[in-house]
């Protein structure tokens, strides 16, 4: 018969007033029309296959999107591999360079939120030495910032830093000078020092100076 073309199923006895038809085990379900049965649920209490997504990052330079770098896994940096410049403005400058040139304290690398990401290699003037410690100076730059407030603030530091020592140096060399007892008084008299030189060849210079290829001068020290 007409009727039984397509063949029984099982359970289409159990049919549902929306027209669709559940087997016996529950496992699918069919949609009735036009003579076609087209199979419109599978497995209905199964738990669906999860579908993988990804997280696709912005470049900071070229504005691309990427799923990763050499900079975002090292220093959680936005900046594709194709836009990274390793000589010039990704370069990584080592703790000491950071600390000197931008004012920054232990605190500010290993204390401050968020704490400066680096890397550690092998120094490369001599393998016995310590490790370095390597940063991203971009990252080194926005903390100093961050600690100083501005660019001419920092500027301002540096100067009075760069003042103080020379200051200091001069103080340790007027110290140095006179621990050796120049230009002291003694008695109230004026201590003036007398250099000796070696002269070669020198001719003329006083009335009483040997002419031999090397001769002893002494010259008293203007002071």
């Amino acid at each position: 018969d007409g009727d039984d073309a397509g063949g029984d199923l099982p359970g289409e006895d159990a049919a549902r007033s929306d027209g669709r038809q559940w087997d016996e085990s529950g496992l699918g379900a069919v949609l009735r029309g036009l003579g076609e049965r087209i199979v419109v649920e599978l497995h209905p209490h199964s738990t669906p296959t999860p579908v993988l997504e990804f997280d696709y990052l912005i470049c900071g330079d070229c504005g691309k999107e990427f799923m990763d770098s050499y900079l975002m896994q090292h220093f959680d940096w936005a900046t594709c591999d194709n836009c990274r410049d390793a000589e010039d403005k990704h370069k990584l400058i080592t703790r000491t360079e950071a600390k000197e040139e931008y004012l920054l304290k232990d605190c500010d690398l290993d204390k401050r939120e968020p704490v400066l990401r680096f890397i550690v290699k092998k120094n490369p003037h001599n393998s016995r030495w310590g490790d370095m410690k390597l940063y991203l100076k971009l990252q080194v730059i926005k903390r100093s910032l961050e600690v100083w407030g501005s660019e001419e603030s920092l500027q301002k530091a540096k100067e009075l830093r760069r003042d103080s020592r020379e200051k200091m140096k001069q103080k340790k060399f007027d110290k140095k000078v006179k621990g050796k007892g120049l230009n002291l008084d003694t008695a109230g008299e004026k201590i003036t020092p007398v250099w000796t030189i070696d002269v070669e060849g020198t001719e003329g210079l006083a009335a009483d100076c040997s002419q031999d290829a090397k001769s002893s001068v002494q010259v008293q020290a203007l002071t």
